[in-house]
């Protein structure tokens, strides 16, 4: 694989420059208590997960996700692998100021590593799949292979995914040209704002430049990252094509909620 913008995207994300030991905390309180629709989805579609469970999370990020299924009995152990530096550095601090000790943080491309084995839940939330699968072409069935190969019999792989489609509009409603959106983060996130600037590629894959406004200061920061979008019909078929069945989409982590993520369980068929 050569070098791809998605691999470097995140490198200086959730920097600990950026926190002292209060706004660490405070922030890391925030980010359990965000996962809070994760682990109620789960807990009601995989009944099963409990302190023997084995899960992988690709692209864990800060690993706040494992560290609340530790906390709720949802794992007894599990492996969090993440290609930033930063978040990773991150990720360890934040496991020392909690004391959880099941959840092991990888600092890798997991699509380097060789798969585990006997997996209870392989997990990519947050589009993180959407920036593998942009990567080369058939990278989403590299990732999905790895998936299937990592399971157990029983296992099961969440995705959350995007389909993109009110950004596809507008940029084509504007001639093609590229979407600027603003977005405010909470108030426990070092940054107050992002400006995203949208626009497609010739793969029709999303180029998103974001430039980020560090709160009570003028200080910025800027990254760039490539996503391809799906739909609940072609990630069907995605998932069909590297062995998997029994799959079940649904709107958002909750009932009725309005949401333009989608999420997807699957198992091996």
């Amino acid at each position: 694989m050569g070098w791809h913008v998605n691999l470097t995207a995140y490198d200086e994300v959730e920097s600990l420059d950026n926190f002292d030991e209060s706004s660490f905390s405070t922030y890391c309180a925030d980010r359990l208590a965000h996962t809070t629709p994760v682990i109620d989805f789960l807990r009601t579609e995989l009944p099963t997960l409990d302190n023997q469970s084995k899960v992988i999370e690709i692209g864990s990020g800060n690993s706040a996700l494992l560290y609340r299924l530790e906390q709720e009995g949802m794992l007894g152990d599990a492996l969090g692998v993440e290609i930033s530096a930063s978040r990773h550095r991150f990720a360890e601090k934040f496991k020392t100021h909690i004391g959880n000790s099941n959840v092991h943080n990888l600092n890798e491309n997991f699509l380097d590593m060789a798969p585990a084995n006997n997996t209870s839940l392989v997990l990519g939330v947050d589009v993180v799949f959407q920036l593998i699968a942009a990567l080369y072409e058939g990278a989403d069935q590299d990732a999905l292979t790895w998936i299937r190969n990592a399971l157990s019999p029983e296992g099961a792989v969440v995705l959350e995914l995007r389909s993109f489609d009110e950004y596809l509009s507008s940029i084509q409603s504007f001639g093609g040209t590229s979407l600027q959106l603003w977005e405010e983060f909470p108030t426990a996130d070092p940054f107050e704002f992002v400006l995203g600037d949208i626009s497609l590629d010739k793969e029709e894959c999303l180029i998103w430049k974001k430039t980020f406004f560090k709160r009570g200061t003028m200080e910025r920061s800027r990254f760039e990252n490539v996503l391809k979008p799906y739909t609940p019909e072609s990630i069907t078929t995605c998932l069909e094509a590297a062995g998997f069945g029994s799959i079940k989409i649904f709107p958002g982590w909750k009932p009725g909620e309005d949401s333009s993520n989608f999420i997807v369980l699957a198992r091996i068929r």
